[in-house]
């Protein structure tokens, strides 16, 4: 019986330990993630973008309301400057499928929400679809993006 025991508490110990190192693993990979991040507002910002991007899970057109403050921020853009017209730039990774309608969905969801809800004129917006194969970003992910450029401001 206490050799039992003392197999038990040896096996809980390594499963604790291994518990461990993965969640130090996920908290590392996190940190990692919110670098990447960083770097990336700051290389857009330095491209000229006018807000550092709207970022979409693979093969999704859903904007999340993460987003909402960098949204309202160009709707006050564009409304203090109303001959802007704006770049609405439209990215996919390498891993995602139905790549034109992928895109062309990203921007259309991102006009919408500047018309509809922040009452931007449509007129204001030309879109691009880039597409896949920019690889404007190392991390495949960050290439799921819509970004905004008003080409006047360069």
């Amino acid at each position: 019986m206490k050799k039992i025991l003392t197999l038990l508490f040896a096996v809980f110990a390594v499963s604790m330990a291994t518990q461990a190192q993965v969640s130090k693993d996920q908290e590392i990979e996190a940190l990692k993630k919110q670098i990447a991040e960083k770097q990336l507002i700051i290389r857009m910002h330095q491209q000229g973008n006018l807000v550092p991007y709207v970022h979409f899970d693979k093969n999704s057109a859903t904007i999340t309301n993460t987003y909402d403050a960098s949204l309202e921020m160009l709707a006050t853009y564009i409304k203090k400057h109303p001959n802007a017209v704006i770049e609405v730039r439209s990215y996919a990774s390498d891993d995602e499928t139905n790549v034109k309608a992928l895109c062309e969905a990203r921007a259309k969801a991102v006009i919408a929400k500047l018309t509809n809800v922040y009452k931007v004129k449509p007129a204001q917006f030309r879109t691009i679809i880039v597409g896949q194969g920019a690889k404007i970003y190392e991390q495949q992910e960050f290439n799921r993006i819509v970004t905004f450029n008003d080409n006047n401001k360069k």
